[in-house]
């Protein structure tokens, strides 16, 4: 739930999202409002509040249909470096 987006696939900042992944998201999405059993798979990996952000990140991905930035005043990678 902590909002820490962090990747290695900055490059793609902006651009549109492939159809076939916002088929993906919206499966997803679904999936969870309708609680099916994969959800009681899922729930037994995350928190309810975790889940509850993966929702709320997809649902962004599909409005927006395009990869984020990273936030500003953030670090977008991990810290302290490895």
């Amino acid at each position: 739930t902590e909002d820490k987006l962090r990747t290695v696939i900055w490059d793609f900042c902006g651009e549109p999202i492939p159809d076939n992944l916002l088929a993906d998201l919206d499966l997803l999405v679904d999936t969870i409002s309708h609680y099916g059993d994969q959800v009681k798979e899922l729930s037994k990996l995350l928190q309810p509040s975790e889940i509850e952000a993966v929702s709320l990140r997809a649902r962004g991905l599909l409005k927006t249909r395009s990869f984020p930035y990273p936030k500003k005043n953030s670090r977008p990678y991990p810290w302290p470096p490895v």
